[in-house]
């Protein structure tokens, strides 16, 4: 019988492929406190970016498309306003 603990995931060396990245299992370390954290801070930056530059891309035509249904607003009165005479 085995004596090491079980684990599903854990898959038995293969001649062809396996067998070094079996092996190399052993000499897993544990990343230092802040290295995770470090890699989300740095995702995060990246999707902040990303976000800045595409609402810089679509900020001028949205207020640009603001301006103009004022001025057609302006022009063509609409069609569900108060009528003359109504009161």
């Amino acid at each position: 019988m085995n004596d090491e603990p079980r684990d599903e995931h854990r898959q038995p060396p293969d001649e062809d492929t396996g067998a070094p990245v079996y092996a190399l299992r052993a000499l897993a370390v544990e990343p230092r406190v802040g290295f995770l954290s470090g890699i989300r801070n740095r995702i995060h930056r990246g999707v902040l970016a990303g976000d800045l530059a595409d609402l810089s891309w679509k900020s001028w035509a949205q207020a640009l498309l603001e301006y103009l249904a004022m001025i057609f607003g302006f022009i063509s009165p609409s069609k569900g306003g108060p009528k003359d005479g109504d009161g």
